[in-house]
């Protein structure tokens, strides 16, 4: 799995969201994460993008 967070404020934004990360990914390893900061999201504080496959077995 593979996500990209988009953040308005990124010195004040990562380690809010960072410290969640455990909640919804579970321990380590977590997934590859690129975080990315920008100037405008609309309103939002950040945003998150993921790519992610599902494996099926009989």
């Amino acid at each position: 799995m593979d996500a990209t967070v988009f953040m308005a404020d990124p010195q004040a934004t990562f380690e809010r969201v960072w410290q969640v990360v455990p909640e919804f990914w579970g321990d380590a390893p977590h997934p590859m994460l690129t975080a990315v900061g920008l100037t405008w999201l609309d309103g939002f504080d950040f945003e998150i993008k993921v790519a992610a496959k599902l494996l099926f077995s009989d």
